[in-house]
């Protein structure tokens, strides 16, 4: 079993952030243009905020 506060969870809606959030996890918003929220009421609530999981790779594998 995996404690809440060593998981990473990706998200792109609000609700899906906020039940993360409440179980203790760390969040990364997942900007989509077709979503239900803008990038800056996601990147308010998550730790980080990527528009495509591409940019992982460039800014954490270096």
């Amino acid at each position: 079993m995996v404690n809440p506060d060593e998981c990473l969870v990706f998200e792109d809606t609000v609700p899906a952030v906020a039940g993360a959030r409440a179980a203790g996890m760390k969040v990364i918003g997942v900007y989509d243009s077709n979503g239900t929220c803008t990038p800056e009421e996601l990147a308010e609530i998550t730790d980080d905020l990527i528009e495509d999981f591409e940019e992982i790779i460039t800014r954490y594998c270096r």
